[in-house]
């Protein structure tokens, strides 16, 4: 139909214009952090870059929804002032039909998020996580600075003659290791390497041609010398590990399950496993809801303004998020049913957007929408004035 073609191909500069101002305000916060590890840590280009690319599911699945809201609303907020919609009803198209483009549109975005949700988030939060660790480790081998007596590991004291980063090759060292109190004893060995596991996390010191000393409770002297040794490293006050742990943000959904599964056996509290479960769906679906509660919102606030439409999307949007925020901790905490909790939002949305599309599609004045549009074109106008003095 040509006018559903004419509609979706309105949507399209809205959407990709909200795609880009949300996401650069979502990702302008985090830049500010892994600027940080720039500037105080030492972190590359390149390191940062990947985080970089490791956060942006996280936001898209909260942006893509909030673009789609955003679109429906300056979309048909210029039909609307342009007189477009009124020429539409008497072509006799209703506001129903009006939404086949929109439905289609919002689809494909709910089909887009539910795909980052699902899939894509998981992995990217566990490789961010990840890839956090690996760098607070490397920084491990960074503060080993030779001639000097290092401190930063629990109970240990060690001291390197020679370092070399680019290979974690160490020589002359000597490591004090209190771990064993009362009988604390000294490891001595010419050459080590220090090596970072991927798989269990850890840092592992690889020790060569050296001894093992200590004075014994009767103050004989013993030594055992060795051709390899390896000594792990407790970097716990270099990362909190416990950050580091897989937790349900960075669980499939059939991992999650499974933990259900086990809580329920031991009769332990799952509901922050079943939050996060439901999340996975609840987030997606108000791309199909915030398409509709924009498209009205447009025709009966008539904000084709784009300064007048992201104020009102970002309203919209706060407000979605507080009850979200609000639910996925009383959810957690048992409060309410989890299915409730992360499902609310979108109920009490849906709610509004049917009462909007049945009040428009009727061609019903909606007196407090009409006020709104107004007080928002006044503020924006009020705004640029002052902005331009």
């Amino acid at each position: 139909m040509t006018v559903n073609r004419y509609i979706f191909k309105e949507l399209l500069g809205p959407f990709f214009l909200g795609l880009f101002v949300f996401s650069f305000v979502f990702l302008l916060n985090e830049l500010l952090q892994l600027t940080e590890l720039i500037v105080n840590k030492g972190v590359g280009i390149t390191e940062v870059l990947s985080l970089t690319a490791y956060i942006i599911p996280s936001f898209l699945v909260l942006v893509i929804p909030s673009t789609v809201l955003l679109t429906a609303l300056l979309g048909f907020g210029r039909l609307s002032s342009d007189g477009e919609i009124t020429a539409m009803y008497a072509g006799g198209i209703s506001f129903y039909q009006m939404l086949i483009p929109v439905g289609v549109f919002s689809f494909v975005c709910y089909l887009l998020t539910s795909w980052l949700m699902i899939s894509v988030l998981p992995k990217s939060n566990l490789a961010f996580k990840g890839m956090l660790y690996q760098i607070a480790r490397s920084r491990s081998l960074v503060n080993i600075n030779e001639r000097e007596f290092i401190d930063d590991f629990k109970d240990m004291v060690i001291y390197v003659e020679e370092v070399d980063p680019a290979e974690g090759k160490i020589k002359g060292i000597i490591i004090s290791d209190k771990n064993n109190l009362p009988q604390p004893y000294t490891i001595i060995a010419k050459e080590g390497s220090i090596v970072n596991e991927s798989n269990t996390m850890r840092v592992i010191i690889k020790l060569k041609n050296g001894s093992i000393q200590n004075i014994g409770d009767d103050n004989t002297f013993r030594q055992i010398k060795f051709d390899e040794y390896q000594l792990n490293l407790d970097i716990n006050r270099l990362v909190n590990k416990k950050k580091f742990k897989k937790r349900e943000r960075e669980m499939s959904i059939g991992e999650i399950l499974a933990k259900i599964e086990r809580k329920k056996q031991v009769n332990a509290d799952y509901n922050p496993q079943l939050v996060e479960l439901h999340k996975k769906f609840a987030i997606p679906f108000a791309a199909l809801i915030l398409g509709i509660v924009g498209a009205a919102l447009g025709i009966n606030t008539r904000t084709s303004s784009r300064s007048a439409g992201f104020a009102l999307s970002i309203f919209i949007i706060f407000i979605y998020y507080i009850l979200l925020r609000t639910g996925e901790s009383l959810g957690e905490l048992g409060k309410l049913p989890p299915v409730i909790g992360m499902w609310s939002p979108n109920i009490l949305l849906g709610t509004v957007g049917g009462y909007l599309a049945y009040k428009t599609n009727n061609n019903y004045s909606i007196k407090w929408l009409n006020f709104l549009g107004e007080a928002i074109r006044q503020a924006v106008k009020e705004m640029k004035s002052q902005l331009g003095r």
